[in-house]
């Protein structure tokens, strides 16, 4: 009998601790991961910045995406190049990212 699931094999990719250092802020909540596994992260001054592991090296190292984030106080993931973000006034922005390379 078939539950109705479809089973799928998925693929990670294990990052040594030193590699991950970089995304502990002060702002945790500047910092997410898309179903593609790319990271975001908002800097200090405000920009929005896009890193990609290839299993071996940092394929994006800090890509500049953006200025002007440090207006939201939160940023979530949804799907590949999905991006919430939150103000503190409550307002919500939804923002696709078409990445180069």
């Amino acid at each position: 009998m078939s539950s109705g699931f479809v089973s799928r094999r998925f693929s990670s990719i294990f990052l040594p601790c030193s590699d991950l250092g970089r995304f502990a802020t002060s702002g945790r909540d500047l910092v997410t991961v898309d179903a593609a596994g790319d990271i975001y992260r908002v800097d200090t001054d405000g920009t929005l910045r896009r890193f990609v592991h290839d299993g071996a090296k940092w394929a994006v190292d800090g890509q500049e995406i953006a200025k002007g984030w440090d207006r939201y106080n939160l940023i979530v993931a949804a799907g590949p190049g999905v991006l919430y973000a939150r103000a503190p006034s409550g307002g919500l922005r939804l923002t696709t990212i078409i990445p180069k390379g």
